[in-house]
């Protein structure tokens, strides 16, 4: 974990435009913003630049510390991201899942498990299937289940979970087998449709929202992947039992803020993995690879 922050004005201002037009994109669609999260995040990234135009920002700092300017940093990503890729892609059931997903508490931190934690779990499906379209791949939002899309012959499906607790993950995991042992069965051709659980690492890996620092580009990518690597070998058994030789892998994500020292950058890291499920055949290895190594090329961020 880093305690280093660099200021500059123009990354604060540019960025909180970047959320005046997300979330005059959201207000079209018939969703009142300014009290939601994206709101508060927008506010305190104007906060912010102006604090910095005013040499205020030492006084701010010391009354509140950076957890709030690191949280909105963060946030904000993740609805651009979602923007970028999504807003020409609309559709009743994207619209309906951008409803729920402005909602919650503004810091994962804050989320319980009755209910506030649904638009973050939300707004991972949405992530990760805009990473999936950069990758090249025709994901769809459907009603009934989380993502899918056709690859190579077969109809893909994934089940999404975002775990809050180490203890849940095997929960949230036979949920997501079950699920997509139903979507097999409805699917057009049975014997084709393929599964993948995808599992948010985030909340687990990093449960109190803090940032991280690295020396350069290459040493944050070494520093995702080796989250990833981590959490596979200590949950990785939760996943790699199949119920069913149609669900053939896991699809994990993680994210973090990061400062990269050598450009004095605030960003957001993040990675996507797929790790394979025991017993495969050797057509469905090959099937996952070729499908790891789509995403890998063009699913970043």
């Amino acid at each position: 974990m880093g305690n280093r922050l660099q200021f500059e004005t123009n990354t604060y201002r540019s960025m909180a435009s970047s959320l005046e037009t997300i979330g005059k994109w959201l207000e079209d669609l018939g969703f009142p913003v300014g009290a939601t999260r994206l709101g508060e995040y927008k506010r305190d990234l104007e906060r912010f630049a102006h604090a910095i135009d005013e040499n205020e920002i030492a006084g701010i700092l010391r009354e509140e510390g950076t957890q709030s300017l690191i949280n909105s940093l963060f946030e904000s990503a993740e609805f651009r991201l979602i923007y970028d890729v999504l807003s020409a892609r609309m559709s009743p059931e994207l619209e309906r899942r951008l409803r729920e997903f402005i909602g919650g508490p503004p810091a994962y931190r804050d989320e319980n498990s009755s209910s506030s934690n649904r638009a973050r779990s939300i707004g991972f499906e949405l992530n990760l299937g805009a990473r999936l379209l950069l990758a090249g791949l025709p994901v769809a939002f459907h009603p009934d289940g989380d993502l899918r899309f056709r690859f190579n012959g077969h109809q893909f499906y994934v089940e999404c979970k975002r775990p809050l607790s180490v203890a849940k993950v095997p929960r949230r995991v036979a949920e997501a087998q079950k699920q997509l042992l139903a979507r097999y069965e409805t699917s057009e051709k049975p014997e084709l449709a393929r599964g993948l659980i995808g599992i948010s690492a985030t909340r687990i890996v990093n449960p109190g929202g803090g940032y991280f620092e690295t020396e350069s580009r290459e040493t944050l990518d070494r520093g995702m992947s080796a989250v990833l690597d981590q959490f596979v070998q200590d949950h990785g058994h939760a996943w790699q039992q199949s119920r069913d030789p149609r669900t053939i892998g896991c699809m994990l994500e993680f994210r973090a803020f990061v400062t990269v020292l050598s450009e004095n950058t605030p960003t957001t890291g993040g990675d996507l993995a797929l790790t394979m499920c025991d017993g495969l055949t050797a057509d469905d290895e090959r099937l996952l690879k070729a499908l790891a190594a789509q995403v890998s090329e063009g699913g970043r961020p």
